[in-house]
């Protein structure tokens, strides 16, 4: 149940010299901005875990679509985003484990302010990630499951964070309940213009699993 935001500022746009009727003529420049919050259209999470007494694999899967409007700036931004990762920890102390691996982030992103034409703008991040996760069980049918992870790369960066807890109420079935925020930041130039981008996806996590 993401939540979305966004921040839009317009290109410079310099008004024409000696147009005295369009309210300029001294060569000035208009710089619109606004913020927009958004409506969900749909999202899916899944994700494995596999272990034993040292390795610890975790893989996840993230699809958001995603629409926000501002009817008083005249702003649109529509975001559908596919995330995967996937990452390996060493046990370091007792359900302790630090590792690392892959994340890949593909963005499609569409964007109308005022009477200005539809920009859509479609970057795709591959960037390495350091992971921390601390997984107890605090008893039989209780699960403790916090896991972080940050990546980086050369025009782009990403934090992850889940806290959760599972309940296994019988064999090879479980419920879990939680709450995780991802962001994500990304500068690139589109249409010769630098472009910076700062998405934030946040909110509860509802699952069923099927352990075995």
């Amino acid at each position: 149940m993401p939540v979305f935001g966004a921040d839009i500022t317009l290109p410079t746009v310099p008004t024409p010299p000696g147009c005295t009727d369009c309210g300029g003529g001294s060569g000035g420049t208009v710089t619109p901005s606004g913020s927009v919050q958004s409506n969900i259209n749909g999202a899916a999470f899944a994700a494995v875990m596999a272990e034993n007494k040292w390795v610890q694999i975790q893989g996840n899967f993230l699809y958001a679509g995603l629409s926000a409007s501002k009817a008083s700036t005249n702003l649109q931004v529509d975001a559908s985003t596919i995330i995967g990762a996937a990452h390996i920890g060493v046990r370091i102390a007792p359900d302790l484990y630090v590792g690392g691996g892959v994340r890949r982030l593909g963005l499609d992103v569409k964007a109308t302010a005022f009477t200005l034409p539809e920009v859509d703008w479609k970057p795709t991040v591959v960037n390495p990630i350091v992971t921390v996760a601390y997984t107890p069980h605090l008893s039989p049918k209780w699960r403790l499951l916090l896991n972080a992870d940050y990546g980086f790369g050369s025009n782009h960066s990403s934090y992850a964070a889940t806290g959760s807890v599972e309940y296994s109420p019988a064999a090879h079935f479980l419920l879990n309940f939680g709450y995780g925020t991802l962001g994500i930041t990304v500068d690139d130039t589109l249409l010769t213009k630098p472009i910076h981008l700062s998405q934030k996806l946040y909110g509860p996590v509802i699952g069923i699993g099927i352990p075995f």
